[in-house]
């Protein structure tokens, strides 16, 4: 359960540093207003899914939120690249 914690921390250390990232984007005029939401709505669904992950489905709950992070920081961007290169 640990190893599980530790991800699911890693994830949401994650949110944070892309949610650093596109205020950073927005207040340099890289992101526009309607991406910026997007890109918001998408780490609310994707923090939902982290809270809702069920014991049966752990691997593939897991999965899921990896992927999502993914196309979200494809699409929008992140703010230290290390995450990237983690979740990529």
């Amino acid at each position: 359960m640990t190893n599980l914690n530790s991800k699911i921390n890693f994830y949401k250390d994650t949110i944070e540093n892309i949610f650093k990232g596109i205020n950073f984007y927005k207040k340099n005029n890289i992101l526009n207003n309607n991406e910026y939401y997007n890109c918001i709505e998408n780490l609310e669904n994707i923090l939902k899914n982290i809270n809702n992950i069920s014991e049966e489905n752990i691997i593939n709950d897991m999965q899921n939120i990896n992927n999502s992070l993914s196309t979200v920081i494809k699409n929008y961007g992140v703010y230290d690249f290390d995450y990237l290169l983690k979740i990529c």
